[in-house]
């Protein structure tokens, strides 16, 4: 029990310059809390960053699957081409063989108009194919529109944190300033 007295006197000497030092610790509060603004701000950029460059690498790809998808309708409209001359390598093969003429009316008139949906096939499938490059293409253009958010939000990230931070820097020490002046301490002034 004996150190119960000095600890007594300890405490006493430290409530003494406990006014002084809230205006300390409230200085320091502020700048601790600038420095987590500046941190969530630092880590709002890299989001965006990263973001940003999601956002490219999608429109890249959304541009190469639209030229993928011209690649493969023209693939599938030469197929079209090919089996309508097939038909109408059948059909003329048939009526040579069953001792028609291929120039005579009827003969003709199938042969017209196997060849237009052989044509209307092609013609089909080159469109499908412009239709999902178009489709693509969109993908692209709103991607790209997603990065230049994302560089927006950048700039904003970083404006906004430095005013933040700035903000509750000097509202910590004009508080801390308040705190010293009521505890009778005088803050130097040049």
């Amino acid at each position: 029990m004996a150190f119960v007295a000095p600890a007594l006197m300890a405490l006493g000497a430290t409530a003494g310059t406990a006014a002084s030092a809230a205006g300390t610790l409230g200085g320091i509060g502020s700048v601790l809390g600038a420095a987590g603004t500046a941190l969530g701000a630092v880590s709002k950029f890299q989001s965006a960053k990263f973001d940003e460059r999601m956002a490219d690498r999608q429109a890249l790809i959304h541009q190469q699957n639209a030229q993928l998808a011209r690649q493969q309708a023209a693939s599938q409209a030469k197929q079209a081409q090919r089996r309508g001359r097939l038909r109408l390598g059948a059909i003329r093969a048939a009526a040579g063989a069953s001792g028609g003429a291929t120039g005579t009316g009827s003969v003709v008139d199938i042969l017209g108009d196997v060849a237009a949906q052989g044509e209307l096939e092609r013609q089909n499938e080159i469109f499908k194919g412009e239709l999902a490059a178009r489709g693509e293409l969109l993908g692209a253009q709103a991607s790209r529109a997603e990065k230049d958010l994302a560089g927006r939000r950048k700039g904003f990230a970083v404006a906004g944190g430095v005013l933040q931070a700035s903000s509750e820097l000097a509202g910590g020490l004009s508080r801390a300033g308040r705190r010293a002046e009521r505890s009778g301490l005088t803050l130097a002034r040049t």
